[in-house]
């Protein structure tokens, strides 16, 4: 019995990423960071389109690290806002903080993660897997970093709602 390859869901997923974190920082990007980022965003997702078979069976390692650059470049410019913007408040109070922070974790691990993949899948099975675990700790930091995000879009909603 075959198994079933989940490679052209993770393709997929990983377009899904583009457009949601596209849209997700396009809101909270201000005058020409929005404008830059829009454009990054559409570029990126033409590109991915047009010539990156996302229904593949295979993985695309070049999907991921692309997904990564795309992250680092949406939370560095997410940054260089908040520097050039007058400040209110703690950085650290502001969500957008945790989920830019999240995303520039986890796509700093993934480069390093995907480019040397199928070497180390031949050269280096035990190093292979050790990264694999790393991933997952990665991973969980990640989702906690977003989770801690909620928390303050909930603090701030209910400072709202007095």
């Amino acid at each position: 019995m075959k198994q079933f390859d989940f490679a052209v869901y993770f393709n997929i997923y990983a377009i899904f990423c583009i457009l949601f974190f596209g849209i997700y920082f396009s809101r909270i990007y201000v005058g020409n960071f929005k404008r830059i980022g829009l454009f990054v965003s559409f570029l990126l997702l033409s590109y991915c389109l047009i010539f990156i078979d996302i229904l593949s069976k295979k993985f695309l390692p070049q999907l991921g690290i692309l997904v990564a650059l795309f992250y680092i470049f949406s939370a560095i410019l997410w940054f260089f806002q908040k520097l050039k913007l007058p400040v209110q408040g703690k950085i650290t109070n502001d969500p957008n903080f945790w989920i830019a922070t999240a995303l520039l974790f986890w796509s700093t691990y993934i480069i390093f993660r995907f480019t040397p993949m199928y070497l180390f899948e031949k050269e280096d099975q035990f190093f292979l897997s050790i990264l694999r675990k790393i991933g997952s700790v990665v991973n969980l930091i990640m989702y906690a970093l977003f989770y801690y995000a909620l928390l303050k879009y909930e603090a701030i909603a209910k400072d709202l709602n007095k």
